[in-house]
């Protein structure tokens, strides 16, 4: 009787330490920042690519990788681009991550930074 107490005080401890681990390793994983770009609020385009997305205007700055690997700086690697929402950002294969809301603009606007103020 006493042998079946202590292994289930085992067993739910070894329950709960390891449910705290992986909600430490989770925000952990999200406080990250990413090397791609300047701003805490970048989100990367993960798992499969969507092949078809909504017309729903909900612009976002997309990390653009144009695919040019240099030597020396500066290096035009990456390009931010405005697109309509996150799915048809995430949808094209050369973005890797966005934030939401429009890329600054200037007179090149596919390699203007994400803007630091947005309008809510």
């Amino acid at each position: 009787m006493k042998w079946s107490l202590l292994f289930r005080a085992i067993l739910i401890l070894t329950s709960i330490l390891i449910i705290a681990c992986d909600v430490k390793n989770e925000s952990l994983s999200s406080d990250e920042s990413p090397s791609t770009s300047s701003s805490a609020n970048f989100i990367q385009c993960e798992g499969e690519r969507p092949s078809i997305c909504t017309h729903i205007y909900k612009p976002v700055c997309a990390s653009v990788d144009t695919g040019i690997r240099c030597v020396t700086t500066p290096c035009p690697s990456v390009e931010f681009k405005t697109y309509g929402n996150a799915c048809s950002a995430c949808a094209d294969s050369a973005v890797d991550g966005f934030v939401e809301g429009e890329c600054s603009s200037s007179s090149d606007n596919s390699s203007s930074r994400p803007s630091d103020t947005q309008e809510e």
